[in-house]
C-alpha cells in the first residue's frame, strides 16, 4: 500500500503548504532583529511627533499638557497600529525591520494577509506583552516559529529570498531616519528650547504678578485704615514690623522683604500667622531653576527667591518705572542715563544667572504691566520705558535719585 509521508512530520502533525516555502519559518532571532529596527523608527517618529506638538501648542500649561498626551497617544498606538498593519498587508508583506532581515508576514497558506488580520496581529501584541512577554518567546518554541499574537491572527512570519532591492530599501529607512534625527536636532530641539523656555517665562510672570496684586492689594487696604505702605525702603538690616503700626519697613535685600511680607517665619503655625499680603506662598519666589524653600524654613533665602524688588516707591513716583525684576537682571542697568535711550542696555547680573540667565527677563511697572522678553541680544531702555518724552524722562530720573533696588 502506498503511504503518502510527505505531508507528515514526525511529531504527527500536517504539514501546510508553507511548510516547504521561502526557505523556511522565520527564527526567534531574527524576527527580534527586525523588530529592533522597527522599533528605533517608530522611536525616532514619536521624538519628532512630540517636539513637534510642543512646538505648535498654545503657550498655555493645559493646551500644552494636552497636546502632549495626544501625541503620546499617536506615537504609542495610532501611528505604531498603522505602521505594522499597513505595512504587512502592503505588497511588501513586511515592515522595513522585517525587509531588511528578509522575512514577511503571511497567512496559513502563504498568501498576503488582508488589513483586519494585520490589525488583529498588532492588537494581539497587547496580550502578548500583558503576559509578561511570553507571547513572543512562544516563538523560539513553537513548531511554526509563531508568537501568540501570530496563532490569534492566523498569521505566519516566513523566511523568503531576499530582492535585490532589499538593501536599496534599508538604506532608504537609514537615511530617512538619519533625515529625522538631523531635523530633530537641527530645527526642532531649538524651537523646543524657546517653546520650553517661553512656558516657564510665563509661569513666572504670573507669580510675579500674584506678588505685585497682593502688594498692592494690602496697601489699598491699609490706605483705609489709615496705615502705612508695606512697600519696602532701604536700609542696613531689617527692622521689626507690626501691623498695626510700621514706623520703618526697612531691609537690606529682597528676601528679608519677602520674609516679613508674607510673615513666612509664622507660615507654618495658623494661629500665629499674619502676613501683610496675601494671595501668593513659597511657590511665588521659585522656578525656571531656583528651588522652592523648604516649608520648614523660617527665612527666605537668596537661593530660593527670583526676584528683585524696588524700595523707596512713592505714589508720584512715574508708573513706567520697574518695581519687581527677575534677579538675572541687573538693576543698575535700568537706570536711565543722560544720552540715547537706544544706546543704553539692561544688562544681566553677573551676581544671579537664574531664573533665566541672558536669555530674557521679566519686570513688572509700577502702574502694573508687565515685561518678560526672551532675546538673544541686549534690550535697550527705548523699549523698557516705552518712548517717553523728554519730561517724563526727566521725571523717571529724578525718581531714581531715591529708589534703591534689593536683590535676594
Amino acid at each position: 500500500m502506498d503511504s503518502d509521508t510527505s505531508d507528515t512530520v514526525g511529531d504527527g502533525q500536517q504539514n501546510t503548504p508553507c511548510d516547504n516555502l521561502f526557505h523556511g519559518y522565520a527564527g526567534f532571532w531574527k524576527r527580534l532583529a527586525a523588530f529592533c529596527i522597527d522599533i528605533s523608527i517608530l522611536i525616532v517618529t514619536g521624538i519628532c511627533l512630540l517636539l513637534l506638538a510642543v512646538f505648535i501648542a498654545p503657550r498655555d500649561k493645559f493646551a500644552i499638557l494636552t497636546v502632549m498626551w495626544l501625541a503620546l497617544c499617536l506615537s504609542n498606538v495610532v501611528i505604531p497600529w498603522l505602521y505594522f498593519a499597513g505595512f504587512e498587508s502592503s505588497s511588501f508583506q513586511a515592515t522595513p525591520g522585517k525587509m531588511a532581515v528578509g522575512i514577511k508576514v503571511t497567512d496559513a497558506d502563504g498568501n498576503r494577509i488582508a488589513v483586519d488580520r494585520a490589525s488583529r496581529r498588532f492588537w494581539g501584541k497587547i496580550l502578548s506583552v500583558l503576559i509578561i512577554f511570553v507571547g513572543y518567546l512562544m516563538a523560539a518554541f513553537t513548531r511554526k516559529k509563531q508568537g501568540l499574537h501570530d496563532i490569534i491572527a492566523g498569521c505566519l512570519v516566513v523566511n523568503k529570498s531576499k530582492p535585490r532591492w532589499v538593501k536599496a530599501a534599508v538604506t532608504i529607512v537609514i537615511s530617512v531616519a538619519g533625515a529625522m534625527i538631523m531635523f530633530f536636532v537641527g530645527i526642532l530641539l531649538p524651537a523646543t528650547s524657546g517653546s520650553v523656555l517661553t512656558s516657564k517665562m510665563i509661569a513666572m510672570k504670573n507669580r510675579a504678578k500674584d506678588i505685585y496684586v497682593g502688594i498692592i492689594e494690602a496697601n489699598t487696604a491699609r490706605e483705609g485704615l489709615g496705615l502705612e505702605s508695606v512697600l519696602p525702603k532701604s536700609g542696613e538690616k531689617m527692622e521689626a514690623a507690626d501691623d498695626i503700626d510700621i514706623p520703618q519697613m526697612t531691609f537690606a535685600n529682597s528676601s528679608d522683604y519677602f520674609t516679613v511680607l508674607y510673615d513666612i517665619e509664622n507660615y507654618s503655625t495658623p494661629q500665629t500667622w499674619s502676613p501683610f499680603a496675601n494671595g501668593f506662598d513659597y511657590s511665588k519666589f521659585a522656578g525656571a531653576g531656583v528651588p522652592v524653600s523648604p516649608s520648614r524654613s523660617k527665612r527666605l533665602k537668596a537661593k530660593n527667591n527670583a526676584w528683585t524688588i524696588a524700595a523707596n516707591i512713592t505714589g508720584e513716583m512715574s508708573d513706567r518705572i520697574p518695581v519687581i525684576v527677575s534677579r538675572n537682571i541687573d538693576p543698575t542697568s535700568l537706570i536711565p542715563r543722560e544720552g540715547d535711550l537706544r544706546q543704553q542696555f539692561i544688562r544681566p547680573s553677573e551676581e544671579f544667572k537664574t531664573p533665566f540667565g541672558n536669555q530674557g527677563f521679566i519686570l513688572i511697572r509700577k502702574g502694573g504691566t508687565t515685561l518678560h522678553m526672551i532675546t538673544s541680544k541686549p534690550v535697550n531702555l527705548h523699549i523698557l520705558y516705552v518712548n517717553p518724552s523728554e519730561e517724563e524722562l526727566q521725571e523717571i530720573r529724578d525718581a531714581f535719585q531715591k529708589i534703591k533696588y534689593l536683590t535676594p
